[in-house]
């Protein structure tokens, strides 16, 4: 299979459509070689089945509480205590990152980066935004509630950059019309992602760019 074909199955499959994001796909510069289609962090406005669980709550700024987090990390045994809470912070900052990026359409147009900065860097703020417009404009939202599966083939080890694995469960999320309630798609069982995380200045991580890997299952 040729890049090109990884990329136009990806697309059907993971639902990674290039309506606002550009897309490219290439080998992963993690601890693998395996084929990834580089979203950097935009699913499709066609599938939003990759998002997190609408909700009518405003998005919120992420808390540095690791004991706040709803993903449990994997992989934690034989780590420093350091590890382990760098780790719960990154799967916490995944979660919040889904949750605020799926609400950004609900906030006025001015108030979306500001939002979108809460949990994302650059250039995943302005594809966020730019993916909360197309979703209003389409009149769409997210339902359901994925679950979240952190794995990690790396460690952070005190870096202020990490890469994190995730096997998401989205079979009981998707897209449905606003007006309606009519739900036009749904989720998979399991989606395999590998991310990468920013930590900035203020202790916060924050996601820079998101990969769908294609061909490997989830460990």
């Amino acid at each position: 299979m040729t890049v090109g074909t990884r990329l136009r199955a990806g697309a059907l499959s993971v639902g990674v459509l290039i309506l606002v994001a550009g897309c490219t796909t290439s080998a992963a510069d993690g601890p693998t070689s395996t084929p990834v289609v580089s979203v950097t962090a935009t699913p499709s406005v066609v599938d939003p089945s990759t998002f997190a669980p609408s909700s009518n709550a405003a998005p919120a700024s992420p808390s540095p509480s690791v004991a706040e987090s709803s993903a449990s990390p994997s992989g934690s045994a034989d780590i420093s205590p350091q590890e382990a809470a760098d780790r719960a912070a990154i799967a916490m900052a995944w979660s919040r990152f889904w949750s605020v990026s799926d609400n950004l359409w609900r906030l006025p147009e001015s108030d979306r980066a500001g939002a979108a900065s809460a949990v994302a860097v650059e250039p995943t703020i302005s594809q966020a935004v730019e993916q909360a417009r197309v979703l209003q404009q389409q009149g769409l939202e997210a339902y359901g509630t994925p679950s979240f599966h952190p794995y990690w083939e790396q460690k952070v080890d005190g870096q202020s950059i990490a890469v994190m694995g995730d096997c998401t469960d989205t079979s009981q999320t998707g897209a449905q019309e606003v007006a309606t309630g009519t739900k036009t798609t749904v989720g998979v069982p399991e989606r395999n992602t590998r991310s990468t995380f920013v930590r900035g200045d203020d202790g916060y991580w924050r996601v820079q760019k998101i990969e769908y890997i294609m061909d490997e299952p989830c460990p």
